[in-house]
């Protein structure tokens, strides 16, 4: 079959081919294995699983459905899948990519992230907020806030400050706990130490006990105390 047309021509043999043309430059061809089509300002085709389109910063590639890519230079846009695990997609305002099922991570531009890689890592990142949270699984935790920040190794150090308060604990032998008004030290089970404004208490277990405030002190020594 032949047709012809001033804007367009074409010649079909059916089913086994199609091609068409134009005064301008286009060209179409399609059969069952393979197409191709070119226009003013694009180009396009495929054969068999692949298939791919190219046009001003605008480009496309694909083995479908295992592999997909697309990517708008103009816009900084760009996307690619590969079946089935892994998917990433990136704009000038948003990124985002995925290893199904392990690892997975969103970011907002100069806002947010959010890091998994499962099940072992958690990450979340706030520019608005400027807080951060780092867990490793089982055993390390990493926090920032503008008030303070705490680090922990589970079940053994704890460490952190908030605002003017601060402590370290390494269980179970240390505490200690400071602030303004208040101050608490322990190397356990021998020595203890709690100041509370002007008011404090130190142990020495078990042979030596001393407390104090403005009016008194006092001490004692095994079984012995002095005043």
């Amino acid at each position: 079959f032949v047709n012809r047309r001033e804007e367009s021509s074409s010649v079909t043999f059916f089913p086994l081919f199609h091609y068409g043309w134009n005064p301008e430059g286009g060209r179409t061809f399609i059969s069952p294995l393979a197409w191709y089509h070119r226009g003013q300002d694009e180009r396009m085709g495929g054969a068999l699983l692949y298939h791919w389109v190219r046009r001003p910063h605008q480009r496309f590639d694909g083995f479908i459905p295992f592999y997909l890519r697309s990517s708008d230079s103009q816009a900084g846009r760009q996307w690619q899948y590969i079946f089935p695990i892994i998917f990433s997609r990136s704009d000038p305002v948003r990124r985002q990519n995925v290893v199904f099922p392990a690892v997975w991570d969103f970011e907002n531009r100069h806002r947010s992230r959010l890091t998994l890689v499962l099940p072992v890592m958690y990450y979340n990142r706030s520019h608005v907020r400027r807080h951060s949270d780092l867990w490793i699984f089982p055993t390390i935790q990493y926090s920032v806030r503008p008030e303070g920040y705490a680090f922990n190794i589970n079940p053994i150090i704890y460490t952190g400050r908030r605002g003017d308060s601060r402590h370290q604990i390494v269980v179970p032998v240390f505490w200690r706990f400071t602030s303004p008004e208040a101050r608490t030290n322990i190397f356990f089970p021998l020595y203890w130490d709690f100041l509370r404004g002007q008011n404090r208490t130190s142990v020495f277990f078990p042979v030596f006990w001393r407390g104090s405030n403005p009016n008194r002190t006092w001490t004692a020594v095994l079984n012995t105390v002095y005043i």
